[in-house]
Order: structure tokens, then C-alpha cells, then sequence
């Protein structure tokens, strides 16, 4: 399961009053709960949509998917990861989503990175492991609160910095994503 956030409700709400500017984002947050398993979006959609309104363009300008994480310790079979996948295809036909289980991510890390990794032990774990601080989040509306992921704080989502997290297991993997982002929102700073 996920762990409690460490984001306080004054910037849960200031972060819910950017994303509900994008009506993508803000309509999956409002279906998350038809899939099974306690499902966040994550990672570039939450954070370029705020760096999108900063910047004074079109919340969803530029943005290619949207990532949907969940952890189901108990199947870590690709045949149950699949399903899930599947069904959440059929709630958002119109919307490239990528869902994926965090519980499976040591299966395939070292295939795709070349990085071994332990098994994660929840969302907040994996979230951790993310190559930058700023797109370490994920978000989840509970209700009317939106519940809010980010183990490195919002600080850097915020201010437009770009900081490679210490913990990645795959530091290269920061780099060409940090310079893409720089492309596309010139105001970042590097750190």
C-alpha cells in the first residue's frame, strides 16, 4: 500500500487547483476508482501541467501520456499486470495510459536498464527510485482531497528544478530526460 503523504493540505490543495486546469487529468482523477487496485497518476502529466500553466500555455500542451501506478505485491505474474493494463485501455480509450505495477519493477529493470534492483515494498519506494526529485509524484483525489505522493517534496516541482535523485539506481537515465524537459519548458533551471 502506499505510505501517508508528506505534503501538507495547504499544497495539496494549491497542486489540485493546477490539475484540475487540465481536464485529462483532472477527469482521471475522477475515474481512478474503477480499477481494482488503488491506482495514482503519476510522473510527467502531474508536473507538466503545472509547468505548462507557470509558463501561461495550454495545461495539456505537449503531453504524451499518462502514467498510472499501483502495487499488488500478491501477482506479480505479467499475465495479471496485463489485465489491469487492458482494462484500463477500455476507461480511458481516448487517452494514451500507461498503468503499471510497481510491485513488478525489479522483473524487468534490469533487462530494460541494465541496473539490478530489490523488490519495492510499496509506491512511496518506488516513487523514490525515480531519476528526478521533480517527477517523483504521484497523485490521487480521495473523496474531494487530493492525496498527494512525493517523497522529495514539491519544492522542485514548484520553482522549475530539474535535480537528478541521488537514489536512482540508473543515474544516465536522468540526463536525456532532464534535457528534454529543458527543450520544452526553456524557465527550468538544472541543479
Amino acid at each position: 500500500m502506499a505510505a501517508s503523504s508528506p505534503i501538507s493540505e495547504h499544497e495539496s490543495r494549491r497542486l489540485a487547483s493546477y490539475l484540475s486546469q487540465n481536464p485529462q487529468v483532472w477527469h482521471l482523477l475522477e475515474t481512478l476508482s474503477q480499477l481494482p487496485f488503488e491506482t495514482w497518476l503519476a510522473a510527467g502529466s502531474v508536473m507538466q501541467t503545472v509547468w505548462n500553466i507557470q509558463l501561461g500555455r495550454p495545461p495539456a500542451a505537449g503531453i504524451r501520456d499518462y502514467d498510472l501506478i499501483y502495487f499488488d505485491g500478491e501477482d506479480l505474474s505479467w499475465e495479471a499486470e496485463d489485465q489491469q493494463i487492458q482494462l484500463a485501455q477500455k476507461c480511458w480509450p481516448d487517452l494514451a495510459v500507461e498503468l503499471r505495477n510497481q510491485a513488478r519493477v525489479h522483473l524487468w529493470y534490469p533487462d530494460k536498464f541494465g541496473v539490478s534492483i530489490s523488490p519495492l515494498t510499496s509506491l512511496d519506494a518506488a516513487l523514490r527510485l525515480w531519476p528526478a526529485t521533480c517527477h517523483a509524484i504521484a497523485v490521487r483525489l480521495e473523496g474531494e482531497q487530493l492525496n498527494v505522493l512525493a517523497p522529495w517534496g514539491l519544492a522542485d516541482l514548484w520553482q522549475g528544478c530539474i535535480r537528478a535523485n541521488p537514489s536512482c539506481p540508473d543515474p544516465k537515465a536522468f540526463g536525456p530526460k532532464a534535457q528534454r524537459w529543458k527543450n520544452a519548458w526553456p524557465h527550468l533551471k538544472f541543479v
